[in-house]
């Protein structure tokens, strides 16, 4: 790691470290997030109360700074909380144009810093390991399939040396995952989505069970899985699992079709008649028929409520007179 602090784009202090063996094994994004508090730490005395301008070559960065803390990746938050008490405002520099930095993370003193992040990330990732309603062995299992499935071996690849700047450069079957790729972490080849575990291909149909093991409602088990467990289309594939099962077709309700009814008027117009509501192009209207002739009479309404239908039925009765109860 390097950085560098400068006034007015001159340089005051240099500083340069290496990463630890575990913070080698960081993401990408966690890295430069870490350069930026390493930066910061050393350089303490400088900037701590004052608004200070953080320069990087990591675009993602800037975008990440804006975000709530809540709405950021659980690994990546251990780092931010470390960020707080400074007043930054982060903004995109090519790496071309940051030299000096740059230069000094090429030769970085042996020193390793920030080791004790290496411990609350640690401690973050047992807390959050531990609230999973998940065995260890099936946590094994998942760990297992995540290195040999073929999309998720890939994502863990990317998560280690850095995402491509460009959608089309990825994988195809990496592509529904780009978007959201700063919320997806890997914590000991197990992928993660927030606190939402990305579950292996030959997997998926083993949680679909289990998450309809009670023969739930499709909008049920969707809320069951949210925050759990995540896969490209996972909604649909709930939806499409459910509308399947054959015991909830077998004891679904049926809806039986009413017969018709006949109905029995005089041979005399307006002794009976039937009303209804209907709707065209955001207009209400009531619309009031004679079954004898068939005859129709049809009103605009302001309003649905019954107030107005009554007081346009009593114009309508006014004009024709009041139909005869039986």
């Amino acid at each position: 790691m390097g950085a560098v602090i400068c006034h007015n784009s001159q340089p005051i202090a240099y500083a340069s470290a290496s990463l630890t063996p575990c913070q080698q094994s960081y993401s990408q994004i966690e890295k430069e997030l870490l350069a930026i508090l390493f930066g910061c730490t050393k350089f303490h005395q400088y900037i701590y109360g004052r608004q200070t301008l953080v320069e990087t070559d990591h675009k993602p960065i800037v975008s990440l700074m804006k975000k709530p803390l809540y709405d950021i990746p659980p690994r990546l938050q251990t780092i931010m909380l470390r960020l707080q008490p400074y007043d930054l405002k982060v903004s995109y520099k090519p790496g071309k144009y940051l030299y000096i930095a740059d230069t000094l993370s090429r030769a970085a003193l042996s020193e390793q810093s920030l080791k004790e992040v290496d411990q609350e990330l640690d401690l973050h990732i047992n807390m959050l390991i531990s609230t999973l309603s998940v065995s260890p062995e099936k946590l094994k299992e998942i760990k297992e399939n995540s290195i040999k499935d073929e999309v998720l071996s890939k994502i863990i690849i990317y998560c280690q040396n850095g995402w491509p700047e460009h959608k089309r450069s990825v994988s195809p079957s990496v592509k529904p995952y780009f978007d959201f790729k700063h919320q997806i972490y890997v914590i000991d080849n197990i992928v993660f989505k927030d606190t939402s575990i990305i579950i292996p291909f030959n997997m998926r149909n083993y949680l679909l069970n289990l998450i309809h093991e009670g023969h739930q409602g499709i909008n049920s088990c969707i809320r069951l899985a949210k925050g759990t467990i995540y896969w490209h289309n996972i909604n649909k594939d709930i939806e499409k699992f459910v509308s399947q099962c054959h015991t909830c077709l077998t004891f679904r309700n049926n809806n039986s079709k009413e017969p018709l009814i006949s109905h029995d008027y005089k041979l005399l117009a307006w002794n009976k008649v039937g009303n209804d509501l209907f709707e065209i192009n955001n207009l209400k209207y009531l619309i009031v028929v004679d079954y004898f002739s068939k005859y129709p009479e049809i009103a605009l309404l302001n309003s649905s409520n019954s107030s107005s239908v009554i007081t346009h039925l009593k114009s309508i009765f006014a004009r024709h007179g009041i139909h005869i109860l039986p």
